[in-house]
């Protein structure tokens, strides 16, 4: 007759590796919620400010 401890070893783990996604999938989050703030000022800075310069810079050889 089995015991109730084979019956426990598989549930245990589904468990954990539900588990480990969890967390996986919570590092994954909190990684991309860093990198939007990272990515909005690298956009910022690497085309808007250029283009600010520039059609400053052209605002400047009309005058």
């Amino acid at each position: 007759m089995p015991t109730m401890r084979m019956y426990w070893r598989p549930v245990l783990w589904v468990l954990a590796v539900i588990g480990a996604l969890f967390v996986l999938g919570v590092v994954v989050f909190k990684l991309i919620a860093l990198l939007i703030p990272v990515a909005l000022i690298a956009a910022v800075v690497l085309i808007a400010v250029p283009y600010g310069v520039r059609k400053a810079r052209d605002e400047s050889k009309h005058s």
